[in-house]
């Protein structure tokens, strides 16, 4: 007999119905665990809540598996959670008990999650902190740049985004540093091998929406500080990939710039300025 069908445990229906694309990677493994063990034991489901610590949520506890996930990524998810009343804090007296007791939240807050994906509030947090934030830009917006072109060979290997043409095509693109590291980073296509205009089109408007944020900022815009966001990110999101959609990765990038800021606004020191080199200013 299967043990997936006998053994198992209520799950609220709002998890596939609404909850699922809202949540991201950590927030989904952090919640069905939480489910699991409220809703999974008899106890548990007449009280309400079940105690959980991070300890758990990373390894799991007896022969229980935990989420596979690491303790900074945990620790974001299950704020996330309770920020949007995904899963509630319930203060109890039973001392005995290691871990932070939570409870399965009834009404969730479906907009404020919606919202967090919205490209039209994807600055919403970091305005807050006194950053400028670009929603929308046009290339009008960004200096032009005069750069040699080179010819590059469209052909149908090693990615599903390269143009699908049965004989190799040439195109005419500008050859420019962080286009290609964008290309790379973002959209897993190795340096030299051949992109659609399609992706190109896609990388650039990932690139502008960066570049905004800096042009919004009064800051200059390098290589560098793409490889200090990437550092930054796989610390903060470790497991998840870069997003190709320009309005979520200018949301990471922002969130990454506040970052930068707080970071330097908290060194006294009068020689730092927040300035193009603020992140070298951070090593």
């Amino acid at each position: 007999m299967s043990k997936y069908i006998p053994n198992s445990f209520q799950t609220p229906n709002t998890i596939v119905d609404e909850l699922m694309p809202l949540l991201n990677e950590g927030e989904l493994k952090c919640y069905l665990f939480a489910v699991r063990h409220v809703y999974g034991w008899q106890d548990k489901i007449e009280r309400g809540y079940a105690h959980i610590s991070i300890s758990m949520f990373q390894d799991g506890f007896s022969q229980f598996a935990g989420t596979g996930l690491s303790r900074p990524t945990i620790t974001k998810s299950v704020k996330s959670l309770v920020k949007y009343r995904v899963l509630i804090k319930v203060e109890t007296d039973d001392t005995n008990r290691k871990g932070q007791a939570f409870a399965i939240g009834e009404n969730p807050d479906i907009e404020g999650l919606d919202n967090r994906k919205n490209k039209d509030k994807v600055v919403k947090n970091v305005n807050q902190q006194g950053l400028k934030i670009l929603t929308s830009t046009s290339k009008k917006s960004l200096p032009k740049q005069t750069q040699g072109k080179t010819q590059v060979n469209l052909s149908p290997e090693n990615s599903d985004d390269v143009a699908p043409s049965p004989k190799p095509l040439t195109v005419t693109r500008e050859r420019k540093p962080d286009f290609d590291w964008v290309i790379e980073n973002i959209f897993n296509i190795g340096y030299g091998i051949a992109i659609s205009k399609q992706v190109g089109a896609r990388a650039g408007k990932c690139l502008r929406a960066i570049k905004a944020i800096h042009t919004a900022n009064g800051t200059e815009f390098t290589v560098y500080h793409l490889n200090r966001f990437q550092s930054w990110y796989r610390d903060n999101y470790e497991g998840q990939m870069m997003p190709r959609d320009d309005s979520k990765l200018s949301e990471y990038y922002a969130e990454f710039y506040a970052w930068g800021k707080s970071q330097q606004q908290q060194q006294p020191s009068a020689t730092v300025h927040y300035t193009s080199n603020w992140i070298h200013e951070l090593e």
